[in-house]
């Protein structure tokens, strides 16, 4: 079983933001094929204002589909749940033409029967690139016998900026905030109950980020995951990030590992460094791999510094794993997802 799921995880790991387009364009060096970082940021603010006024934040449900064949076929399956695929429409970020967003709900039958779900408490779930996979689908279960409704965030359209462009990984932030802000509103409509956020890899960088735009969470659970892109992007052993960085040193002429990293450390407009301090969140897990080459363990111990600073150290529990990035993800999954779910149980109901 464990080099199965270590298989299923390598199959699924981070691009960390970068939306794919065939065949990069060529630029001078140091120029971006799209819009600077700074009219990014600038986009960001505007779109992401959270007043009720804002079109932005107007989701609306296109199409439920209960998943009755995902019911009787999780592998890890404890507990039977309400199995939902719901296709949500929204404004996208960028283009400002409407996007859709596709996310599963699990709702414990108990909850889905009884309660409607008004006030069971929710846990969004933010998968590594390439949608859902076995791991996630354990996680949900989980949850489920604890009494949670999680959401898990598939996919979103709109991407499809040229990965070459440095600016992309502001691109990819962007569009996956908007997508965790979208689901977290269309949550809201129906749940009163308190909202949590769980990630491993890119989606606990994306959770990092979230945690201080969305104010709606009160809980978060990170594995692997870290802040400082300029320090995750170029040094990054990951295979579509090494590639990438081969690429764009082809395109852009730099002349060393050295002086890319440096040219694109300009370009992270989007850094969920400087959105921790903003955050809601109450409590945090954390699991940090102590041999990562993909998100270094630098970067994960500087998001647990951060944390500690701005929730107290009490209020962030941290487990090590001597591990590297892939072997952590399924340590965390073997081992601790009933921890989880639990850490999610009391944080959610006593907040």
């Amino acid at each position: 079983m464990n080099k199965y799921l270590i298989a299923l995880t390598s199959m699924t790991l981070f691009s960390l933001g970068c939306a794919t387009a065939p065949g990069p364009s060529r630029t001078p060096a140091g120029q971006s094929d799209g819009a600077s970082a700074v009219d990014r940021l600038r986009i960001f603010e505007e779109e992401f204002d959270s007043s009720p006024q804002n079109e932005a934040r107007n989701v609306r449900e296109f199409l439920v589909v209960e998943d009755s064949k995902a019911e009787k076929s999780l592998i890890f399956l404890k507990a039977k749940c309400k199995i939902e695929v719901i296709t949500l429409v929204a404004k996208d970020p960028l283009t400002k033409k409407p996007g859709g967003l596709q996310v599963r709900r699990y709702t414990p039958l108990k909850a889905a029967a009884n309660d409607r779900g008004g006030s069971v408490p929710t846990v969004l779930l933010l998968p590594p690139t390439g949608g859902e996979n076995i791991l996630d689908l354990g996680y949900a279960d989980a949850f489920c016998v604890e009494g949670l409704r999680t959401v898990i965030l598939e996919r979103w359209d709109g991407d499809t900026n040229n990965e070459s462009d440095l600016d992309a990984h502001d691109t990819g932030a962007i569009r996956s905030l908007a997508a965790v802000r979208h689901t977290v509103e269309y949550i809201q409509r129906t749940h009163r109950g308190q909202i949590g956020v769980f990630g491993a890899s890119l989606g606990a960088i994306n959770a990092a980020l979230a945690i201080g735009h969305e104010t709606q969470f009160g809980a978060a659970a990170f594995i692997a995951g870290g802040i400082g892109m300029a320090d995750i992007i170029p040094l990054s052993k990951q295979q579509d990030l090494t590639r990438l960085r081969n690429e764009r040193k082809g395109i852009y002429a730099y002349a060393d590992d050295a002086a890319y990293a440096k040219e694109i450390s300009s370009h992270f407009s989007i850094e969920p460094a400087n959105s921790i301090g903003s955050t809601h969140v109450t409590n945090a897990w954390v699991m940090i791999a102590l041999k990562d080459r993909m998100v270094s363990t630098k970067s994960q111990n500087a998001l647990v510094d951060a944390l500690k600073e701005k929730l107290t150290p009490q209020h962030v529990y941290v487990l090590e794993h001597d591990d590297d990035h892939v072997e952590t993800i399924t340590f965390a999954y073997r081992t601790y997802h009933d921890a989880i779910a639990r850490f999610f149980k009391r944080a959610l109901t006593s907040n």
